[in-house]
């Protein structure tokens, strides 16, 4: 073997194959670090592409909620107003009518021809009633601050004929003109 590291044929002759292989190796190096890089870009952009898809899809559905969400509170608004104008009006209608408006309802339903006649100075007032009316009439003679606008007479004929209610009854009742001043 110091024959080998004598020879300077020889030392040369290795010295240029270790160059060489030295060169083929860096070169082999420089195509793998070459075609890592290159799938490594394509990757990287693939990534990118699909990232970008996604990203776009997100903020196509994101849009879409918002859409739904912004009908969704415009229907609950809707509905919210609806809502509250029915309480409105159930509040409306659960509180109870002045005296003289019931007792003017009542009397138009009666014959409409009583007021008008109360206003040319008629007070007194007799004739048929459906049974209905007369409950209702009498339901609203009977309070309190009934009396000061009308009386009714105790004298109630019964069956005096027979109308698309049944029976009527015969009433006489006397109206205060002040109802009508009220």
């Amino acid at each position: 073997m110091e024959s080998f590291w004598n020879s300077p044929d020889k030392v040369d002759l290795v010295r240029f194959v270790a160059q060489w292989l030295a060169v083929v190796s860096t070169i082999i190096a420089l195509i793998f670090a070459m075609r890592f890089s290159t799938l490594k870009n394509h990757a990287d952009l693939a990534k990118t592409t699909a990232d970008s898809e996604q990203r776009t899809l997100l903020e196509n559905k994101i849009q879409k909620s918002n859409s739904e969400l912004s009908l969704t509170q415009k229907e609950l608004e809707s509905t919210k107003t609806k809502l509250n104008n029915r309480i409105t009006e159930a509040e409306e209608a659960a509180k109870p009518r002045p005296l003289l408006e019931r007792l003017r309802t009542v009397l138009i339903s009666i014959d409409p021809k009583i007021i008008p006649a109360l206003k040319q100075g008629n007070t007194k007032f007799s004739g048929g009633i459906t049974a209905t009316q007369f409950n209702d009439l009498q339901k609203i003679a009977k309070e309190a601050d009934a009396k000061k606008y009308i009386t009714v007479s105790p004298d109630v004929r019964m069956g005096i004929g027979m109308g698309p209610e049944g029976v009527t009854y015969g009433v006489d009742f006397t109206l205060n003109p002040q109802l009508i001043k009220d």
